[in-house]
């Protein structure tokens, strides 16, 4: 993590997703996001290219309930548990 990513614990904004939309905020760029159900399955991927700053995400439909969201990129990971409401 760098200085660039300070607020990387919450890249979700906000935590609790309600509208089935990520919302995410990175300062440095990475490949991919995964989005993990509460069991550890995968139920997302997408590829984003290495954009930076704010990124939205529209989910599939998922039951709601706790999701560990990840994103990689070179040599590094950011993950965050997120609520699906």
């Amino acid at each position: 993590m760098t200085g660039n990513d300070a607020n990387a614990n919450n890249f979700v904004r906000p935590s609790v997703i309600s509208n089935g939309v990520l919302n995410i905020t990175v300062g440095n760029s990475f490949s991919h996001i995964e989005v993990y159900n509460i069991e550890g399955k995968l139920v997302y991927h997408e590829y984003i290219a290495n954009r930076v700053g704010q990124i939205w995400i529209q989910l599939p439909a998922m039951p709601a309930g706790q999701y560990l969201v990840r994103l990689m990129g070179n040599e590094k990971q950011l993950m965050q548990k997120n609520m699906l409401q």
